[in-house]
C-alpha cells in the first residue's frame, strides 16, 4: 500500500509509475497498486519501504497541437478560454500532418522545458496576444498571403533600425537522435536512442563558403520508431532556416502604421541597413517575434528574425479545375503547384516547386 492521506485523489486508476529507476504499469484500488514491473525497458529493482512513487505522465500517439494544450491548461494552469483551439487544430493539420508524438516522462520536467522542446522539433511557436487576449498557433511555414512591406521611406522611424546576426547559431548538420530506449536514463545520452537521422549540407561545409561543419543535436523523447518521416522534415527545416548565419532585425513603425503588422507576421523588408553586393537594398523576408508599445500611442518597435523558407517555392496540391502554368493567376501560382519540365524550370524559365 501507498502512505498518504491523498493518495487515493492524486493516482488516477491506472497508468504508470517511476520507483528508482524502474518504471511499473499499475492498476490501482484504494490506496493498493497493483503492478506489473519493469516496463519500458528498465529492469527490475528491489525498493525499500519509504521509496517515493512518481506518477508518469504518458502520451501516445497523441497530435503535437493536443499535447500542447494539455500541458498549458492541465498542468501550466492555463485558463481554457484563452486558447482557440479549433484555429490550433486548423494549423496543425495542414502543416503538421503526421506529427502523432509518444513519449514517457518519468520524473517532474517543467512546463516550459516541455513546451520548448516541441517548439524546437515540431517548427511551431505559441505567444501571447495582448490585443485578443489569445494564445495563438503558428507553424514555420511560407505565408499563406503576400506579406505586407515596410521600407525606409514609408514606414520605417529614421534611426530605429537594428541589426544582429548570429554565426553561433548557424548548422551544417542536424542530428536528431529519437526512438527513446530506457525513459529514466538521461535526455542527451546517445547510446539510449534507437535511431537516428542526421541532415547535412555538404556546400555549406565547403571552403568556397563556411568552411567549417557546425552541428545541432536533438535528442527527442517525443519521436519513435513510427516517426521516421517527420525526423526527415524537422531535419530538412531545421537545416534550410539556418545554415547561413541568422540575421536579427529591429525596427520602429510610427503609431499609424498599428495594426500592419504583428507577432507571427511575415514582412517584406528594404532598407539600407540590408544591402546587396552593388550597395542597393536587398529586399529580405522577415518574421515578427516581439512587439512592443515603446511610446504610448506613438511608436511600436519590433523584432524579427530572417525567414529562410522564403527562398523555398513550396508547392500545395490544387483543386482538379486549377488552370495550367500559362493561364494562372498570378495569386494562383503563389498559392498553387505546378509540375516543372525535366530541366526543372516551369515555362516562363522559373524555378520548380517543392512539395510541403
Amino acid at each position: 500500500p501507498l502512505f498518504g492521506t491523498t493518495v487515493g485523489a492524486e493516482l488516477p486508476a491506472s497508468g504508470y509509475v517511476r520507483v528508482g529507476k524502474e518504471v511499473m504499469k499499475f492498476t490501482r484500488s484504494g490506496s493498493t497498486l497493483n503492478v506489473q514491473r519493469a516496463q519500458f525497458n528498465t529492469e527490475a529493482e528491489s525498493h525499500d519501504a519509504g521509496d517515493s512513487v512518481q506518477l508518469c505522465l504518458q502520451y501516445e500517439g497523441e497530435r503535437v497541437q493536443d499535447i500542447v494544450y494539455d500541458l498549458l491548461v492541465n498542468y501550466g494552469n492555463v485558463p481554457a478560454g484563452f486558447i482557440d483551439k479549433a484555429q490550433w487544430d486548423a494549423e496543425a493539420n495542414v502543416w503538421l500532418a503526421g506529427y502523432n508524438l509518444s513519449t514517457l516522462i518519468t520524473e517532474p520536467t517543467g512546463v516550459n522545458k516541455l513546451l520548448s522542446e516541441l517548439s524546437e522539433q515540431c517548427l511551431f511557436f505559441i505567444w501571447w496576444d495582448e490585443e485578443r487576449q489569445t494564445i495563438p498557433w503558428s507553424v514555420l511555414r511560407p505565408p499563406e498571403d503576400e506579406p505586407v512591406s515596410v521600407n525606409d521611406v514609408e514606414n520605417l522611424v529614421a534611426g530605429s533600425i537594428g541589426r544582429k546576426d548570429e554565426p553561433k547559431e548557424r548548422v551544417s548538420q542536424v542530428i536528431i537522435y529519437y526512438s527513446q530506449i530506457n525513459p529514466v536514463e538521461k535526455l542527451d545520452e546517445e547510446s539510449n536512442f534507437a535511431r537516428i537521422r542526421v541532415r547535412r549540407d555538404v556546400e555549406a561545409e565547403a571552403e568556397e563558403q563556411y568552411g567549417e561543419t557546425r552541428i545541432r543535436k536533438i535528442f527527442s523523447r517525443w519521436f519513435d520508431a513510427d516517426n521516421d518521416a517527420i525526423t526527415l522534415s524537422t531535419g530538412t527545416r531545421l537545416l534550410n532556416a539556418y545554415r547561413d548565419n541568422p540575421k536579427f532585425i529591429t525596427f520602429s513603425l510610427d503609431a499609424k502604421d498599428r495594426g500592419l503588422l504583428g507577432v507571427g507576421h511575415t514582412v517584406d523588408f528594404v532598407s539600407r541597413f540590408v544591402v546587396d553586393d552593388t550597395g542597393a537594398p536587398r529586399p529580405i523576408r522577415l518574421l515578427v517575434l516581439s512587439e512592443d508599445e515603446v511610446e504610448a500611442g506613438h511608436r511600436l518597435e519590433y523584432e524579427c528574425q530572417d525567414y529562410r523558407l522564403a527562398d523555398v517555392r513550396l508547392a500545395r496540391w490544387t483543386p482538379n479545375n486549377y488552370p495550367n502554368y500559362p493561364q494562372a493567376t498570378d495569386e494562383q501560382i503563389r498559392k498553387g503547384g505546378f509540375f516543372a519540365d525535366n530541366d526543372g524550370k516551369l515555362p516562363d524559365g522559373s524555378d520548380a516547386y517543392q512539395f510541403v
